[in-house]
């Protein structure tokens, strides 16, 4: 793995350490706003999403198959989410 790699994998890292916790601050802060709860969620989600299909695009190995298991994924968990908090 080239050092461009090292630090953009770093990069990524470092950014999805830093949406986890500022995430999980709003969800106990506002724990009483059903939608509000929702809304990070769905941010998140869509976030980690935009990240992943990122990270496999400079790693030069996203592939429709990949791609179409990071989409399905963050459906299904908006879909429970949603089931449960409404």
């Amino acid at each position: 793995m080239s050092r461009r790699h090292l630090i953009l994998d770093f990069n990524w890292w470092w950014i999805f350490t830093m949406i986890t916790p500022v995430s999980l601050y709003i969800l106990i802060s506002y724990r009483n706003s059903a939608k509000t709860i929702f809304m990070v969620l769905t941010v998140t989600i869509v976030l980690y999403l935009i990240l992943a299909l990122f990270h496999h695009r400079v790693h030069k190995n996203l592939t429709l198959e990949i791609g179409l298991e990071y989409v399905l994924t963050a459906a299904l968990a908006l879909i429970i989410l949603q089931s449960l908090l409404f």
